[in-house]
């Protein structure tokens, strides 16, 4: 008697995630159909490694990804790899420090397509 193990399905993809400002705490999840299977989590293309800065862990059958003290740089792509499927979303800082003459720091944020400092 053969056994076939059905396949690790995403149930639920990841979705964009914008924080309110700068050293926020970021979270990504995902559900899938079982928790038995391999996760990966990617910056852009380059994989993730646990640590202070990026916790992963599964919360039942919904793998999650923290990003702590977010920063600009952060901003953009992230994925996660489950098995064999792939699912994308954006991170974006919604308000973000911006620096004028003298180095004097103005909050600013987007407010409809506009930037407003």
């Amino acid at each position: 008697m053969n056994v076939t193990e059905e396949p690790v399905e995403l149930t639920s993809g990841l979705q964009d995630v914008t924080v309110a400002k700068l050293h926020d705490v970021a979270e990504f999840r995902l559900k899938v159909s079982k928790a038995d299977c391999k996760v990966t989590w990617l910056c852009g293309a380059t994989p993730i490694t646990e640590s202070a800065k990026y916790v992963t862990g599964m919360d039942g059958l919904e793998p999650y990804l923290r990003v702590n003290d977010v920063i600009g740089d952060d901003e953009g792509p992230f994925s996660v790899k489950v098995d064999d499927l792939t699912s994308t979303a954006k991170l974006s800082v919604k308000g973000k420090n911006m620096h004028g003459p003298a180095g004097k720091a103005y909050k600013c944020y987007v407010d409809a397509h506009s930037l407003v400092c």
